[in-house]
């Protein structure tokens, strides 16, 4: 970790954090914080939205934009089938709007940025009076990747974040409505409709127990229990979505490495304990509506029991992130005492810091202007590369245990997408993964079988030299193999050739024959 990359990020948050205290004081003198809070966003749109090359997904998006077409190009049907399906609907004509506008990516992504913004200010007034906490716990627990990064997502967290007074007013239709419009940003929206009648149930003190038992039990004796669900999912039917989550399972760098005990473990789970079984010890959570409980009950199942899959629990836990964000919020706004809320404040603030320290360390996260984006492009392409090898030879020191287990039980699964006449995955590296064998055409083996047993640059190297010795050895074996094939071919044509001209004189000295015998019998 580097701490001159997270130095733009501290100065952001403690600009934040000054007017978090601003907005406290003018709630005491009971003065409008409206305008404090506008001057916030202002300043969080200028810092995410003109960033540059920062992020590990910043160049996903950027070329997808550049193969954007035009509104009259996409009517015409003139545009890229891989830039149509790589991406959802909503945000493919949201990029077509930007480009026939003639916005170049950065701008398309401050424009982006800017409307998240506006639906931020309309959501946290709504919910809250502690406003610009709000937004800074938002920006350091998931914000920051959500509006930096993960463009989609944010599009589809906020339409649900939007959507959760209809669940309040048992409004089924618009919530369902704001989703499939959150569905056509991102897909995972689905899973928003899918919870609605979670939202709406009330726990009891002994079912919110249940719920913390099992999910403990599940963490830490580490049932892997998504075996199950995707051999269930292709056993009766689920086989689109099961082959979805099998890619993440058969990738090497997303297996069983969240089992660990990390701060936002720690975090969620304190704040389960002090809000459900001692809130009149704390003093908090009385004022907490019931929806809100039940967004945060979910982030807590999800955050604990998906640990078998990496990036199946950052991306399904994140989605509900803003119960942790809201609970954080109102559990200040329940303190009654001016010392608690001091003391309160200073344990949140230090906590959002260490946070923030672990997540805007890596190199990954450089912040680097939109300004300065020409020259930046080469530096981050070699970074992202680095990264990228980095993060694939960490993985595979802390899972080399996990790939034999993993196989077999892939081998399960293909015995039963056979016994129902499914056919296989067609991606062929996905296809050399499962069943450990090199591919014919390519001779080339699977990565995770090059590097299980040394994980150096060197041994790397070595292993290349090896490679390329082997390829021009068969270049040589395959052009000795076609000489001899040329010798061959011409013998053979040789032989052709003796045989017709022998076929041709034996054919003209039998028509002499039989002509000497009529001129004979001619004289007779």
């Amino acid at each position: 970790m580097d701490l001159s990359v997270s130095i733009p990020y501290f100065c952001f948050m403690a600009i934040l954090v000054m007017l978090v205290f601003v907005e406290f004081n003018l709630q005491n003198h009971n003065h409008r914080t409206k305008y404090v809070f506008i001057f916030s966003l202002f300043l969080f749109t200028l810092f995410v939205g003109l960033k540059g090359w920062t992020g590990m997904d910043v160049m996903m998006y950027y070329e997808n934009y550049l193969e954007a077409p035009t509104l009259g190009d996409f009517f015409l049907g003139r545009y890229s089938k891989d830039w149509y399906t790589d991406f959802e609907i909503g945000f493919n004509l949201f990029e077509v709007v930007a480009k026939t506008l003639g916005m170049s990516y950065w701008q398309f992504q401050f424009v982006y940025v800017l409307i998240d913004s506006i639906v931020l200010f309309y959501f946290f007034r709504r919910e809250t009076n502690y406003c610009v906490l709000a937004l800074l716990i938002y920006f350091i627990w998931w914000g920051w990747v959500f509006h930096a990064e993960q463009l989609r997502n944010a599009n589809s967290v906020l339409l649900f974040m939007m959507s959760l007074k209809y669940v309040r007013s048992k409004q089924v239709f618009s919530y369902v409505l704001l989703n499939l419009l959150g569905m056509t940003f991102h897909t995972t929206s689905l899973f928003y409709i899918i919870v609605y009648p979670l939202l709406r149930i009330t726990l009891t003190k002994n079912q919110l127990l249940w719920i913390f038992t099992v999910v403990m039990v599940i963490f830490i004796f580490r049932i892997k229990f998504i075996n199950i669900v995707l051999t269930g999912l292709y056993t009766y039917g689920g086989q689109h979505i099961a082959s979805k989550i099998q890619k993440y399972y058969v990738n090497i760098v997303y297996a069983d490495s969240y089992y660990n005990i990390g701060m936002r473990k720690i975090i969620v789970c304190f704040a389960y304990i002090m809000f459900f079984f001692f809130p009149n010890y704390f003093k908090v959570g009385k004022n907490i509506d019931n929806v809100t409980k039940n967004v945060f009950v979910i982030y807590f199942i999800l955050v604990f029991s998906l640990c078998e899959i990496r990036v199946l629990q950052d991306r399904t836990s994140s989605l509900f992130c803003i119960g942790l964000v809201m609970l954080f919020v109102q559990y200040y706004a329940d303190l009654k005492y001016r010392l608690h809320k001091q003391i309160y404040m200073l344990c949140v603030i230090g906590i959002m810091f260490i946070t923030g320290f672990k997540y805007f360390s890596v190199e990954s996260y450089r912040y680097r202007t939109s300004f300065t984006a020409d020259a930046d492009y080469k530096t981050y392409d070699d970074e992202l590369e680095k990264r990228k090898l980095e993060e694939y030879l960490d993985a595979v020191k802390r899972n080399k245990d996990v790939k034999k287990e993993k196989n077999d039980q892939l081998k399960d699964f293909d015995r039963i997408r056979a016994g129902q006449g499914i056919e296989k995955v067609k991606d062929q590296k996905l296809h050399r993964q499962k069943t450990n064998k090199p591919s014919t055409k390519k001779k080339k083996k699977n990565l995770d079988d090059e590097f299980d047993d040394e994980y150096d640059l060197d041994n790397q190297n070595n292993k290349l030299r090896n490679r390329q010795s082997l390829k021009s050895t068969d270049r040589n074996y395959r052009g000795e193999r076609d000489e001899d094939e040329v010798e061959e071919n011409e013998d053979e044509d040789s032989m052709n050739n003796d045989n017709i001209r022998h076929t041709k004189h034996k054919e003209s000295s039998e028509r002499k024959h039989k002509n000497r015998r009529s001129n004979g019998r001619t004289s007779d």
